[in-house]
């Protein structure tokens, strides 16, 4: 298989917030979040972890 035929790796960045603690504080600050392009993909008690694609220039 030539390598230069596979479809590229998608890669990400991670970023990870502390909660606030307060619902209505956290979603506000998770909705604009998503509008930049950052993915909810975990949640603790203290944490949420977020995902979002790397754009093509920093990928490499």
């Amino acid at each position: 298989v030539d390598p230069r035929s596979a479809p590229a790796q998608q890669l990400f960045e991670y970023r990870l917030e502390k909660r606030r603690g307060k619902r209505s504080a956290d979603e506000a600050d998770w909705n604009a979040l998503g509008r930049k392009g950052w993915e909810l993909v975990g949640l603790t008690h203290k944490h949420a972890a977020f995902k979002r694609p790397l754009p093509p220039d920093l990928s490499r």
